[in-house]
């Protein structure tokens, strides 16, 4: 079955659901183990498999899929609230509180590299839905949004001192992010 949630003998489904993350600063990325929040009674097969191609790395968790509030309440308050979280493929009032629905979401690490070192940023993405297409949001406590636009700090925890920002942009397609960084 190409479409639907229901297999032959009336079980949901998994589907590949894949959102992309784009910088060249990106060493590897890992998911967070035990992180997917999921609808309930929704498959799922963590961890997701992880890919690289140049600097587009695909992240591919396989799960059910279907709109519900409790991953959404989950996501909204992991990531520190609304001002930490971003959907670009989301109205401006949902980007104000965070989503109501989403079909599930899943930490992951960055592992970002400034100069000679290597920093892990922790962020999570989870999958909702506008009008027929399945969207994406990023969120955590490095993302700082307002008015649709994002950023993403990466700290030295050493010293505080900020190493690198990048802006979150919106790729081509519903499940794609650019992180474009300030310094180099």
């Amino acid at each position: 079955m190409e479409k639907g949630t229901k297999n032959k003998v009336g079980k949901t489904k998994e589907h590949d659901n894949k959102v992309n993350i784009s910088s060249s600063l990106i060493r590897d990325i890992k998911y967070i183990p035990d992180s997917l929040e999921i609808t309930r009674e929704q498959p799922s097969s963590p961890p997701p498999d992880i890919s690289k191609d140049g600097d587009r790395w695909t992240v591919d968790m396989r799960c059910g899929r279907k709109l519900s509030s409790p991953p959404a309440q989950s996501f909204v308050n992991i990531c520190g609230g609304a001002n930490h979280l971003f959907g670009p493929w989301s109205s401006k009032a949902a980007n104000k509180k965070g989503p109501n629905e989403l079909n599930f979401f899943f930490g992951i690490v960055l592992l970002i590299s400034v100069g000679s070192r290597t920093y892990p940023i922790y962020v999570y993405v989870g999958q909702g839905r506008k009008s027929r297409r399945n969207t994406w949001w990023i969120g955590g406590r490095a993302i700082g949004q307002r008015d649709q636009q994002a950023q993403l700090a990466v700290f030295n925890q050493a010293n505080l001192e900020l190493v690198q920002l990048f802006t979150i942009k919106k790729n081509s397609g519903v499940n794609s992010f650019v992180l474009d960084p300030w310094f180099f």
